[in-house]
């Protein structure tokens, strides 16, 4: 699944072709650094750790006792995917720029090293029949030197393109996963909130009551008098202000 960047190694274009790619999930993930946890949980698979770290952390933001609003826990949220997403376009550009650093610096040393040996070669006093072997030779070097490369270019290219298509899909899930959860959890605060606004409501019709009820009770001005001056009061909570100007003082 979206945690802290752990080191990559760049493949040279020298190593086997054949080694797998890496899980991007183990290197790019949401979930916090664990690596105290790491301790804790050494015998644990670890793909089994990385979805109970991922699920942890999506679980955090639901449940961190501080009564978030949807809006900034899902804020929260995209901004932590975007970083894991900006830390791995970033690994996957350095990774790229390093292939095509070495890859280049091997193809200048292999031509130098030919020109070298072709220069050393014609200062010499040479047969025909031997130019011919030495040149056809230098050819044949030529063409699988620069078959290789390609190959090793094309594995390259096969693997960047596995590494991203296995990113996105981790997003994709992650997202998935995080959504779920913040749709019930929008629901059930927004649910929350109403009927808090009601309780609310319903208090505060009590407490008029009772003071209604408290104002009967004292005599004051006369039973209906007095439900007509609370009445008129109760009316003046829900008229809006109204300034008044120098002629009205």
């Amino acid at each position: 699944m979206l945690s802290g960047c752990t080191v990559k190694t760049v493949r040279s274009a020298d190593e086997d072709t054949s080694q797998g790619v890496e899980s991007v999930t183990s290197e790019y993930s949401i979930a916090e650094d664990r690596s105290e946890l790491e301790k804790l949980r050494a015998e644990v698979p670890e793909p089994i750790k990385q979805d109970n770290d991922d699920l942890a952390t999506i679980l955090k933001y639901f449940n961190d006792g501080k009564n978030r609003t949807p809006s900034e826990i899902r804020s929260k949220f995209e901004r932590r995917v975007r970083r894991v997403r900006d830390r791995f376009r970033k690994d996957h550009r350095k990774e790229r720029e390093q292939f095509t650093k070495q890859e280049r610096k091997k193809r200048d040393t292999f031509l130098k090293n030919l020109k070298s040996e072709r220069d050393k070669f014609t200062r010499q006093q040479t047969g025909r029949e031997e130019r011919k072997y030495f040149f056809d030779e230098q050819s044949t070097q030529r063409k699988s030197f620069f078959a290789d490369e390609r190959d090793r270019r094309k594995d390259f290219e096969s693997r960047a393109k596995e590494k991203s298509n296995e990113f996105n899909s981790y997003v994709k899930e992650t997202r998935r996963e995080f959504f779920d959860l913040y749709s019930a959890y929008s629901k059930a605060y927004y649910e929350r909130k109403t009927l808090d606004r009601k309780k609310k409501q319903i208090q505060k019709k009590n407490r008029m009551n009772q003071m209604n009820q408290n104002f009967n009770n004292t005599g004051g001005t006369g039973g209906a008098a007095g439900n007509s001056v609370l009445e008129e009061f109760q009316q003046m909570e829900q008229m809006p202000g109204q300034k008044l100007s120098p002629g009205d003082q």
